[in-house]
């Protein structure tokens, strides 16, 4: 059973009503077209992993078969929660140790698992919530209460604190939540939430500048309900984090003060505002398993629809459920995780991997002209070249974004930006043709993607370094790096939503690294990066291992490249290849394998290796020479 398409249409409608100003779809085919594309995006599925008391004393018995099942079923990802009570009720003895103590071995047991298993945890942080509204301190601690009371606020501060800096260095951490599902009781609440998160905000990313931050909103108490500014939400938080509870096959149901249209407008400005949108808590909580495995398939088509990459089902919670609903674990701690219940084959089977079979090398020819040709990484085999009407001065920009293949290249005159698009890459028929974007650069540009979104990075006109990005066929404004300059073209990556940009600096051999976010603000100012390149360097990421990977020419000719782990924002020793180039290499990391291109020491030719581990330099395949010839520095889209 698939999802009414009456839901889908009721999205597409409203998106395309305030972006083209038009009053309804016409025929729902169209709607139907629309959603189908948008299907094509990678989706991956999460779960709100709970114990018992919030303090996952269950034995690693219980919980490391539950990871392997996950991973083994794509499920990648967990919304994992710490509650202020379960850690910092000091007066209860546990097995002869207090409460906190335990809660802290307990999370580290835990956090051990998913960095051994290579899952992805977002970290919540959560006020004591208890059912029917009753909140009593010091146990009881409500939202209100750390807002309005400024010694509450101050122990909240240091709870969070503690707990980041305890567990800040387990690399399967991806993000922390602020806060879960506040909302203003009162006249003024909305105004001090602001001032809490303002100070908190600026707390956390002091203790830990480089991951993702949010706040867990329920979407009937949000941005898009009325209940807070939208654009101050979007200043506090990297990601939108909505919980909704919405009946997927009917348009008009309401729930908890949220509604279909809500969810429209909240998809629409998650996208115009380039912010990624997260389902952090979805569900139904019928007694009848057959009814929740449809509400979930239904659901995952609409977020699948809406072009969300991320949905946390609620909940996933094996020892003594409690109070806690929407359970899709089997009934018993006795039963092996293979007998979950129907609704999470749903969500495992709507998860994809993200990884890319096909990369495409993009030059500019001797004539000037730019062409392009497939590799596909499964079978290892290059395509035929192809070519494009127009022509540039430089090497051109490139990258795969929603499985289109963008390119920007300078214009014959030497300064002007061209951006075109081959909705197909396989077929060159589907070229946009060149549309003329405003800026200018004496440089080769440069383009990345995380997926959904692609930016442009340029040196301008005055050395300093711009960027803009390009969302759902618009590109946005230009922003400034607001410190910094280069004489030659960056290099830049989306690692998520982070934008990693290094250059060369004045000087002409130094490298030095920033972290920009896609809104203009900066998450981390320049680093100096050991290591010197008289050519322009290359970037590229893996996503999901949320690493960067760095290659430069050498000042020797010689072929170097160095790993980045983004959690720790640290970057490893330079590892050699053999071989040399007179210009700067170009890289694309696909799955695990690390593929360098350059050009030959003659001028014109290509050539292509890969290291299968890219961490061991050993593991160089060497250079195999590839038809095809250029006078710049290649490009190869990851």
């Amino acid at each position: 059973m698939k999802v009414p398409i009456g839901i889908i249409t009721l999205i597409l409608v409203f998106v395309l009503t305030l972006t083209h100003g038009i009053g309804i779809i016409g025929e729902q085919d169209s709607a139907q077209e629309q959603a189908q594309t948008s299907q094509n995006n990678s989706f991956r599925g999460g779960l709100n992993y709970l114990s018992a008391g919030n303090r996952f004393s269950q034995n690693d018995s219980i919980t490391k078969p539950d990871f392997e099942f996950f991973e083994a079923n794509n499920i990648s990802s967990l919304s994992i929660r710490i509650v202020w009570a379960s850690w910092a009720n000091y007066s209860i003895d546990w097995n002869g140790l207090s409460v906190h103590e335990n809660v802290k071995t307990n999370y580290h047991r835990l956090l051990n698992l998913t960095d051994d298993l290579s899952l992805k945890v977002q970290f919540d942080f959560w006020t004591s919530y208890k059912r029917g509204g009753s909140w009593t301190m010091p146990n009881e601690i409500s939202p209100w209460d750390i807002i309005r009371n400024l010694t509450v606020r101050g122990q909240w501060f240091t709870f969070v604190s503690e707990v980041m800096n305890e567990f800040k260095s387990h690399d399967s951490i991806e993000s922390w939540t602020l806060m879960n599902e506040p909302y203003a009781r009162a006249l003024g609440d909305e105004e001090l939430f602001y001032e809490c998160w303002t100070l908190q905000e600026g707390l956390m990313r002091d203790i830990d500048p480089v991951r993702l931050f949010s706040i867990r909103f329920s979407l009937g108490d949000s941005p898009w309900s009325g209940d807070f500014d939208k654009t101050k939400v979007f200043q506090f938080c990297d990601y939108i984090a909505i919980n909704e509870y919405l009946d997927p096959s009917n348009s008009s149901y309401t729930r908890w003060g949220a509604n279909w249209t809500m969810f429209g407008e909240c998809v629409l400005e998650c996208k115009n505002s380039h912010k990624p949108l997260v389902i952090s808590e979805f569900g139904n909580n019928s007694t009848k398993d057959e009814d929740n495995r449809v509400w979930y398939e239904q659901t995952l088509d609409i977020f699948k629809s809406s072009g969300i990459q991320k949905a946390y089902a609620y909940a996933w919670q094996r020892v003594e459920p409690e109070e806690e609903g929407f359970n899709i674990a089997p009934n018993s701690t006795l039963l092996p995780p293979e007998n979950a219940k129907p609704a999470f084959f749903e969500l495992a089977s709507a998860s994809t991997p993200l990884t890319q079979s096909n990369a495409y090398l993009v030059v500019r020819g001797l004539d000037n002209l730019i062409y392009y040709r497939m590799f596909n990484s499964t079978s290892s085999v290059w395509g035929d070249w192809e070519d494009l009407v127009g022509s540039t001065c430089d090497s051109p920009a490139a990258v795969i974004c929603e499985d289109e293949l963008h390119i920007v290249v300078r214009g014959s005159d030497g300064e002007s930006l061209w951006h075109g698009c081959l909705t197909d890459p396989a077929d060159t028929e589907s070229f946009s043709g060149w549309t003329c974007i405003s800026g200018a650069t004496d440089s080769a540009p440069t383009l990345t993607s995380n997926g959904t979104v692609l930016c442009l990075v340029v040196r301008g006109l005055d050395d300093r370094i711009y960027h803009r990005c390009y969302s759902e066929g618009s590109w946005g404004s230009w922003h400034a790096v607001p410190t910094g300059a280069t004489l030659d073209s960056p290099t830049a990556t989306l690692l998520r939503n982070n934008l990693h940009i290094v250059v060369r600096g004045m000087d002409g051999n130094s490298l030095w690294h920033t972290i920009a976010r896609s809104d203009g603000s900066v998450a981390r100012d320049w680093m100096w990066l050991s290591g010197a390149t008289g050519s322009r360097p290359a970037l590229t990421s893996h996503q999901q291992l949320y690493r960067l990977y760095l290659s430069v020419r050498g000042l020797d000719n010689g072929i170097y490249y160095r790993e980045y782990d983004a959690l720790l924002d640290s970057w490893a020793s330079w590892n050699g290849l053999p071989g040399a180039t007179i210009d700067g290499p170009a890289i694309m990391l696909n799955d695990s394998s690390l593929h360098p291109v350059v050009r030959g020491s003659d001028g014109d030719t290509l050539w292509h290796g890969y290291l299968s581990y890219p961490a061991n330099a050993g593991s160089f395949t060497g250079w195999t020479a590839i038809s095809g010839a250029t006078p710049s520095a290649p490009t190869i889209t990851s």
